[in-house]
């Protein structure tokens, strides 16, 4: 069973659970590369992926339904915050979360994050979690959450990868 397909308006209950944040206003939407001046990074999406955004959001989904990546940005300079304000609202979409890494601090091409990876449930089906907080250019928290089916996370795992990997700063 797929959570995704059986609840076609996800994104719009990601969109609307994180209606205080801001994010993309984007202008036509297209595979490659998207930027967001006001965080001053540009994000990288797969040529097949389906794309939502607004002035607050974008998410991104693979052909079959099975992934979802949202970005968002919060005015916040505490990644720590970000990350209490990211584990809150993913709370109200995955259900029995459960870390499954302590936070890690890295440099994600060249900008401080924090990641780690946990496991939960949607709509009753197990799913593989992915969180990115990173401190962008604007000094502003970029929050980046994967959830990908965990019976077909392996066929994503390169991609997503490439996805987090291809958040940059714009030079």
């Amino acid at each position: 069973m797929n959570p995704f397909k059986k609840r076609k308006n996800l994104p719009a209950v990601v969109v609307a659970s994180l209606c205080a944040v801001a994010f993309f206003a984007a202008p036509a939407l297209f595979a490659g590369d998207v930027n967001h001046t006001e965080a001053q990074v540009k994000v990288w999406i797969p040529d097949d992926w389906a794309q939502e955004a607004d002035a607050d959001s974008l998410i991104i989904t693979d052909p079959n339904d099975e992934v979802m990546v949202a970005f968002l940005v919060v005015d916040s300079e505490n990644i720590t915050a970000a990350l209490d304000a990211m584990e809150a609202e993913l709370s109200k979409i995955v259900e029995e979360i459960s870390s499954e890494t302590e936070p890690k601090e890295i440099k994600l091409n060249g900008m401080p994050a924090v990641v780690l990876d946990g496991k939960g449930k949607v709509q009753g089906e197990a799913v593989d979690l992915g969180i990115v907080i990173i401190l962008t250019p604007a000094k502003k928290a970029l929050l980046v959450f994967a959830i990908a089916q965990s019976a077909t996370v392996a066929n994503h795992e390169k991609t997503i990868e490439k996805v987090l990997g291809g958040i940059r700063p714009l030079k």
